[in-house]
């Protein structure tokens, strides 16, 4: 299949393309219920002030404090953040594992996984679950959790244009 795209365009634009459409796609999926479900809480239920007595820590907690709402909209931009994240390591990991369930499953597994080893050995705040959960650990900050973003995206996008090109035999 993919020998007779290669016929109508290069491997990277295809690549790209395929990247592309699903970082857009599993961002749309991942922010409009969110959306839609914030702006119906919104309309149905106004409230003034925040109805969460508790204490938040982790990235955006002051936030939090000052206004619930900004909160909310940033915790559902980051969701499409993750969305976008965890779906290309899906589609890359199709790229190294031929079993359909194992590669379903790799996202979920590289994402919960160090959740069991890193308290233990000291790197907690690097856990993936902090970028989803940003209340997930106290000491993570922003920058920690948007920069661990960036290099699973990296990582993600070099890895999976690098098994591409080496399965596929050129002419050029």
């Amino acid at each position: 299949m993919i020998y007779g795209m290669l016929t109508r365009t290069t491997l990277k634009r295809y690549y790209l393309t395929k990247f592309l459409v699903n970082s857009l796609v599993s961002t749309l999926v991942g922010i409009l219920p969110l959306a839609l479900f914030l702006t119906a809480n919104e309309v149905l239920f106004p409230v003034e002030q925040g109805s969460y007595f508790g204490e938040i820590g982790g990235a955006w907690s002051v936030i939090f404090k000052k206004s619930p709402l900004l909160y909310s909209v940033i915790t559902i931009i980051n969701s499409g953040f993750f969305a976008t994240i965890y779906a290309n390591l899906g589609l890359v990991s199709t790229f190294f594992i031929r079993h359909k369930l194992v590669s379903i499953v790799m996202p979920f597994m590289i994402y919960i996984l160090p959740s069991f080893v890193f308290p233990f050995v000291g790197l907690d705040q690097f856990e993936p679950v902090t970028t989803f959960d940003l209340t997930a650990n106290t000491s993570a900050t922003a920058v920690l959790v948007y920069s661990q973003m960036v290099v699973f995206f990296l990582v993600i996008a070099v890895l999976g244009y690098v098994r591409l090109k080496k399965e596929v035999i050129t002419y050029d």
